[in-house]
């Protein structure tokens, strides 16, 4: 018996995941490990870390309504705005390098005070390894002769946001309005007491 690609991989559930098992409590954090197993985890592939797949048929994959998952996303946004970042045809997943096995691999020892601190780290570790990856990926291609075939792994489509632009994810935009909701938070907390 043949298994559909979409059962082939791992992922690593680290403890640093804790994290955001405590920001998004149990129920949405489950709903996030299945977000987590339908996005793209092939490095090369230019949708890596985005599920495209529309809410209709997430609602399909999942057995459930799709107001359900239209609720779930929006309880998502709710809590922590960069655990979900919906474009027109994909979703980007603010925390998928968490449950990769090479980013945790770099991050197993490390001691973060909050789940900032290992938001960011975990951005630059993925974005070290993307860059390596892709360094790797050009020497190959220096070094081996042209070929005109196309990979089954790679995803010519692409997504364009409500503007008309095409989606680039700046991490460091990313990190930089964590550290701003970070400071927010911690104001108004300080105020509250």
């Amino acid at each position: 018996m043949n298994i559909d690609k979409g059962y082939h991989g791992n992922l690593c559930l680290s403890r640093q995941s804790k994290f955001l098992l405590q920001e998004l409590g149990c129920d949405l954090y489950g709903f996030y490990l299945a977000l987590v197993m339908e996005a793209i985890w092939y490095r090369k592939n230019k949708n890596f870390g985005r599920i495209m797949m529309t809410q209709e048929e997430l609602a399909i994959k999942f057995n459930m309504d799709q107001a359900t998952i239209s609720r779930k996303f929006k309880a998502l946004e709710n809590r922590n705005r960069y655990c979900v970042i919906r474009h027109k045809r994909s979703i980007t997943l603010g925390f998928f390098p968490l449950f990769l096995q090479d980013v945790a691999s770099k991050m197993h020892s490390k001691n973060y005070a909050n789940w900032h601190e290992l938001y960011a780290d975990m951005h630059r570790i993925n974005a070290e390894l993307q860059e390596n990856y892709a360094i790797l990926q050009d020497n190959r291609t220096q070094n081996t002769p042209q070929s005109l075939k196309s990979s089954s792994n790679d995803n010519d489509s692409f997504s364009v946001n409500s503007y008309g632009n095409t989606d680039e994810i700046n991490i460091d935009e990313i990190i930089e309005g964590i550290e701003r909701e970070r400071i927010i938070k911690e104001r108004e907390n300080e105020q509250n007491k």
